[in-house]
């Protein structure tokens, strides 16, 4: 389409109300999906701190890695690894 000016295009042609208003409820929907996933992402990472916090020797290390015992005391785990014999 050509418009001779910015008037002109701000009116469609009469069709404004239809093309602008999409327009509009477009970007609504778009940035209320930004904010849902943002808030999501955080509301996710928030949970997972908070159960690492609550079950202790089941989080992530201070390395990052996660803890390979299973809550189980280090002599359960020598335990196992020596076929039942407690060191």
């Amino acid at each position: 389409m050509n418009f001779a000016s910015f008037g002109e295009f701000l009116h469609m042609g009469g069709h404004w109300p239809y093309v602008w208003s999409a327009y509009g409820l477009t970007a609504i929907v778009l940035a209320l999906n930004v904010v849902v996933a943002v808030r999501g992402r955080q509301q996710f990472f928030l949970r997972q701190r908070r159960e690492a916090a609550r079950a202790p020797g089941r989080g992530v290390g201070s390395d990052g890695t996660a803890a390979a015992n299973d809550g189980r005391s280090a002599q359960d785990v020598r335990s196992d690894e020596n076929g039942g014999v407690a060191t």
